[in-house]
C-alpha cells in the first residue's frame, strides 16, 4: 500500500511540474536580445545597436526603450525590419530595431539593458560591454557581434557604415584674393548601395557671391582611391564662390540624407532565405551625412600698381569696342558697344568710366550678359550698349576707353586700352534742340488772393417737419450693431486662421514686412549708405515672395523664387522685372558701391512698383 501511495505521489509531482513548466513557457510570449556589430570601436566611428524582439507577441510589443548613453555615444539614426519564418509548419516572428551611434569618448563602457513592454510586463535584454579606442577597427580575431552571432556583415571589408559612405567638400585653394573664385566640389564616396539622396541643409554663402555649376539629375559615377581604398564617387554639387570681403572666412557645411540598401544575413539555409538574401531585397535605411566646414583666407588686393580707373574686377578679360558709324548728323543716334569677355565674376563687372563729349546726350547703357559654367571656371561676356545723340555739329573724340583688372595668377594689374574714337557730326535738317527755358518752375507763381469769385451754389436747404425715421442717421444706428457683430465674427475667424495657418499668416503680413524693409532702404538712401540701401531693397523683394509663397529661408534664392513664381502663373513681364531688379541690387552691392542718389531713387520706385504688381499676382 505504501508503494502505491509513493507511486501516486510521484505521478502527481510530475504532472504539477509539467503544468508549471508549460505555464512558464506560455507566459514567455517574447524574447528581447540586444547586440552590437562590434565591441571594440574607434573614436568618432559609427557602430550599430540592434534590438531583436522575437516570439508570438513580437508584432504587438512596444518599441524598445533605449538607455541613456549620451556620455560616450551620440545618436545618428535608426531603422526597423521584420522577419517571418516557417519552421516545421509553425510560423516564427521577429522584429528588429537598428540604432546608429557615433563613438564620442575613449574608454570602457557598458550599454545598460534595453526594455520592451508587452501586455503590461517589461522584458529586458542583457547589458553589453564595449570599448572605445583611439584607432579604428576591431583587433584580429575579435567576433563582430556580442550576445549572438546573428549579425549582418558588410560586404565592403569594413563593418562601419561611416567607413564606407561619407561626404566630402573639396576646394581648389584655401588662400585667394578678394573676388578671386574658389571652386568647391561636393562629392559622395561610397562602397555601399545608395538608392537616392536629398539635401537637408544648404549652406548660406553669406560672405561670397555664389555661381553654381550645372549638375545632371543622375550624377556620373566613377572610381577614385581615398586613404588606400577604392570608392565609387559622384559629384552632387559644384559651386564657384567669389569672396566679397577680406579676412578669415568659413564655408559652412553641406548636409544630405542618403537612402542606403543594407543586406541582411539569415540564419536558415532554406532555399527561400537564400533567394531573399540578395542585396536587391535588403532593407532601406536613412543615413545622414555632412561635410566639414572649410576656412579660407581672403587677401586684399595690392595697393602697389593699382590703376586709377580700377573698379574691382578680378580675373582675365578682353575688351572690344564697336561704334555703328563715325559720321552722323545732329540729333541722329549713334550706338557704341563695349564688350568685356573672359574668366571671372562676369555678373559684377562695372562699366568703364568713358569720357563722352559734353555736346552729346548720353543715355544709361543697356546691359546684356552671358555666363557659362564649365571646366571649373566661370566664363562669359558682358556688353554695355550706349546710345549717343549729338546736339551740335563738329568733330569730337571719345576718350578713356580703358578697362583695368587684377590677374590673380600673375598677381599684377592689367589695363586694356582702346584707341580714342573720332566722330564727325554734320548739321542736320532739323534745328538744334536746346534745353534752356525762360523761367524755372520755382519762378512761376500762381497768385489768386486778389480775386474774389461769385458764388454759384446756394446753401443746403432743410425740410420742415421731417420724421426722425426718415433720417439716414436712424438707419445707420439701427444697422450698425449687426454690421459690428459680423465684423467681429469675421475678425475672429481671421485671427484664428492667422494662428493656425502659417502660410496664410505669412501671406497676410508679407506686404507689411516688405514696406518696413523698404522704409529702412529709404533711410539708408537718405544717409548715402549705398550698400545698405541695395541690401535692404533686395531683402524686401525676396522676403515678400518668400512670405507670399510660404517658402523656407534657405529657399530665398533668386533662381528658386523666380521658378516658384512661374509655377504660380505670374506674368513673364513681372517676373523679368523682378529678376532685373534683384540683379541690379546685387550688382550695386558687390561691384558698384558709388551709385548716385538718382539711381537709388529709381531703384526704390521700381521696387515699389514690382511689389504692387506681385501683390496682385500672388
Amino acid at each position: 500500500m505504501w508503494m502505491k501511495i509513493k507511486i501516486h505521489w510521484l505521478l502527481f509531482t510530475a504532472v504539477m511540474s509539467w503544468s508549471m513548466l508549460a505555464s512558464s513557457l506560455q507566459a514567455q510570449d517574447i524574447t528581447v536580445t540586444a547586440t552590437v556589430d562590434r565591441t571594440r570601436i574607434g573614436l568618432n566611428q559609427q557602430f550599430q545597436l540592434t534590438v531583436e524582439i522575437s516570439g508570438p507577441g513580437a508584432m504587438n510589443a512596444s518599441e524598445p526603450q533605449l538607455p541613456n548613453i549620451e556620455n560616450f555615444a551620440a545618436f545618428s539614426g535608426s531603422s526597423t525590419s521584420q522577419n517571418f519564418q516557417f519552421i516545421n509548419g509553425r510560423m516564427q516572428v521577429s522584429k528588429s530595431y537598428t540604432y546608429y551611434f557615433i563613438a564620442a569618448k575613449v574608454g570602457s563602457f557598458q550599454i545598460p539593458p534595453v526594455t520592451v513592454t508587452y501586455k503590461g510586463r517589461a522584458y529586458k535584454s542583457a547589458p553589453i560591454r564595449i570599448e572605445i579606442v583611439q584607432s579604428a577597427g576591431p583587433p584580429p580575431g575579435q567576433p563582430p557581434t556580442y550576445g549572438t552571432p546573428r549579425r549582418p556583415r558588410s560586404s565592403t571589408g569594413s563593418s562601419s557604415l561611416a567607413d564606407n559612405l561619407f561626404l566630402r567638400a573639396e576646394v581648389n585653394k584655401t588662400r585667394v584674393y578678394l573676388n578671386e573664385p574658389i571652386i568647391i566640389n561636393y562629392k559622395i564616396y561610397t562602397n555601399v548601395q545608395v538608392t537616392d539622396y536629398r539635401f537637408t541643409n544648404q549652406p548660406n554663402y553669406g560672405n561670397f557671391w555664389a555661381e553654381e555649376f550645372p549638375v545632371p539629375n543622375q550624377p556620373r559615377v566613377y572610381q577614385e582611391p581615398f586613404n588606400g581604398r577604392m570608392f565609387s564617387v559622384a559629384s552632387i554639387k559644384k559651386v564657384a564662390l567669389f569672396p566679397t570681403s577680406i579676412g578669415k572666412k568659413v564655408i559652412p557645411p553641406l548636409s544630405i540624407e542618403a537612402n542606403v540598401r543594407v543586406r541582411e544575413r539569415r540564419r536558415s539555409r532554406d532555399f527561400f532565405d537564400a533567394f531573399f538574401d540578395d542585396p536587391f531585397f535588403g532593407r532601406i535605411i536613412s543615413y545622414p551625412m555632412s561635410t566639414d566646414s572649410i576656412t579660407v583666407e581672403v587677401l586684399p588686393l595690392p595697393q602697389e600698381g593699382r590703376p586709377r580707373d580700377f573698379n574691382g574686377a578680378v580675373g582675365r578679360y578682353e575688351m572690344d569696342v564697336i561704334v555703328d558709324r563715325k559720321r552722323a548728323k545732329t540729333n541722329e543716334a549713334i550706338t557704341l558697344k563695349l564688350t568685356l569677355s573672359g574668366t571671372g565674376n562676369i555678373r559684377t563687372l562695372a562699366a568703364p568710366k568713358i569720357r563722352f563729349p559734353d555736346e552729346f546726350e548720353v543715355y544709361d547703357p543697356k546691359i546684356s550678359e552671358n555666363v557659362t559654367r564649365a571646366n571649373d571656371a566661370i566664363r562669359g561676356y558682358k556688353t554695355f550698349e550706349y546710345v549717343l545723340i549729338p546736339r551740335r555739329p563738329g568733330s569730337y573724340t571719345i576718350q578713356n576707353l580703358n578697362f583695368s583688372y587684377f590677374d590673380p595668377e600673375a598677381e599684377k594689374y592689367v589695363t586694356l586700352r582702346h584707341p580714342a574714337i573720332r566722330l564727325t557730326i554734320d548739321r542736320g535738317d532739323e534745328p538744334v534742340a536746346f534745353s534752356r527755358s525762360g523761367l524755372s518752375k520755382e519762378e512761376v507763381r500762381l497768385l489768386s488772393q486778389d480775386i474774389r469769385y461769385i458764388a454759384k451754389t446756394a446753401d443746403r436747404f432743410v425740410e420742415l417737419d421731417q420724421r426722425f425715421y426718415h433720417l439716414p442717421a436712424f438707419w445707420i444706428t439701427l444697422i450698425a450693431p449687426a454690421l459690428l457683430l459680423l465684423a467681429g465674427v469675421a475678425y475672429r475667424r481671421h485671427q484664428d486662421r492667422l494662428a493656425s495657418n502659417v502660410a496664410y499668416a505669412r501671406s497676410r503680413k508679407a506686404q507689411k514686412i516688405a514696406q518696413k524693409l523698404l522704409h529702412e532702404a529709404r533711410k539708408a538712401m537718405n544717409a548715402g549708405d549705398v550698400a545698405k540701401f541695395y541690401a535692404e531693397t533686395a531683402k524686401a523683394l525676396t522676403t515678400f515672395v518668400g512670405n507670399k509663397l510660404n517658402l523656407e529661408e534657405s529657399a530665398l534664392v533668386s533662381d528658386e523664387l523666380i521658378e516658384h513664381m512661374q509655377r504660380r502663373g505670374v506674368a513673364n513681364d513681372i517676373v523679368e522685372a523682378y529678376r532685373a531688379l534683384l540683379a541690379d541690387c546685387d550688382f550695386h552691392r558687390f561691384a558698384r558701391p558709388d551709385a548716385p542718389e538718382e539711381a537709388m531713387r529709381k531703384t526704390y520706385d521700381r521696387a515699389k512698383t514690382v511689389l504692387a504688381q506681385l501683390e496682385k499676382a500672388l
